[in-house]
């Protein structure tokens, strides 16, 4: 497994109380050690499935950038971001637009737990996160083409 360079605090997870924790310092500690725990999955599986791809690994240390378009089903491409200021963000292209959604702290509570379980297998967090992923990507393109049938169709009952 492939390790990043996190503080003795990160080195021993987040627990869902952290996550809550109104602290600007705890929040962005904690999102790190969230952001390291996720990359640290995505780029062991990666790895055992035969991608091993050095580019991979020195975006996602160096970047703060997990890719996670070969997992989302709505988007051409989604990211997951740590910000300088300790946010997550997911960055996702649908092709027509790019679409940023900040993890909400029960997001970050839910994807801390399911980092967390050692009851449960790499595998099996690895798919429960995609499907968070998927929820968040499937929801922002539903409300994109809401939007965009509503203005549409004010659009063309103001020509009538």
């Amino acid at each position: 497994m492939i390790t990043f360079n996190t503080n003795d605090s990160e080195k021993h997870g987040v627990s869902a109380s952290e996550v809550s924790n109104n602290n600007v310092a705890d929040i962005v500690r904690s999102n790190n050690a969230i952001f390291n725990q996720y990359a640290n999955l995505v780029v062991s599986n990666s790895i055992i499935n035969g991608d091993n791809d050095k580019a991979l690994v020195d975006k996602t240390i160096h970047g703060r950038v997990i890719d996670l378009s070969n997992s989302v089903l709505a988007m051409k491409s989604a990211k997951l971001n740590i910000m300088e200021n300790g946010k997550l963000v997911l960055s996702m292209n649908n092709g027509d637009k790019l679409f940023h959604h900040a993890m909400t702290p029960k997001e970050l509570s839910y994807i801390a737990n399911i980092l967390n379980d050692k009851n449960m297998d790499d595998g099996i967090k690895l798919s429960k996160l995609n499907s968070l992923v998927n929820s968040i990507t499937l929801n922002t393109q539903l409300q994109y083409n809401f939007e965009r049938n509503a203005s549409q169709g004010e659009s063309y009952s103001m020509h009538r």
